[in-house]
């Protein structure tokens, strides 16, 4: 576990708010991709991820409540009622080697801010649980400027696929 200073990540000027924009699995490579960025869709990233870690972010986002709780579900749940903390943010921060970063800010009832590394998948899947803010940092930004492009590109043919799907099936529906 990585501790790092309790400065509020967001105040820094070096993290900007962004949003889940989208959670498709790829028709082709057959994994699930997970888009964040603005609100205005400037900024889109991907990030590739496991099936698990999509339902659990699906789960979250869509308000479905599973039988059993899902390891997220849990972290929340620890979190919340056994250190009575709360999870103030979730920041993806960081690319190296093709592989993302990201931090939990954790606030306890009386105690100063604490920074915990974490996948992204998983800090994602507990912003939707706690409704904590999410950012992205703008190093991060900077790192995939690149491929902004492209990954806009990318969720919109994910978008426009699944809208032709959705179509097909109401009206599959609708004739049956």
């Amino acid at each position: 576990m990585t501790e790092q200073s309790d400065e509020k990540v967001t105040n820094s000027g070096n993290h900007i708010p962004c949003k889940i924009l989208g959670l498709f699995v790829h028709p082709t490579r057959n994994t699930p991709v997970v888009f964040i960025g603005t609100e205005d869709e400037r900024v889109v990233i991907p990030i590739w991820i496991g099936f698990l870690e999509a339902q659990a972010i699906l789960f979250a986002w869509k308000h479905i409540t599973p039988p059993r709780p899902l390891t997220s579900d849990l972290l929340v749940s620890v979190i919340r009622e056994d250190f009575g903390a709360a999870v103030e943010e979730v920041s993806i921060h960081t690319l190296q080697d093709g592989t993302y970063y990201a931090s939990l800010a954790l606030v306890p009832r009386r105690g100063e801010r604490i920074l915990r590394d974490a996948r992204p998948s998983d800090a994602l899947a507990v912003a939707l649980r706690t409704h904590a803010a999410l950012t992205i940092s703008k190093e991060l930004v900077d790192a995939t400027v690149r491929e902004q492009e492209n990954a806009k590109a990318l969720l919109d043919f994910l978008r426009l696929e699944q809208e032709d799907l959705d179509n097909t099936l109401q009206e599959e529906s609708s004739t049956s």
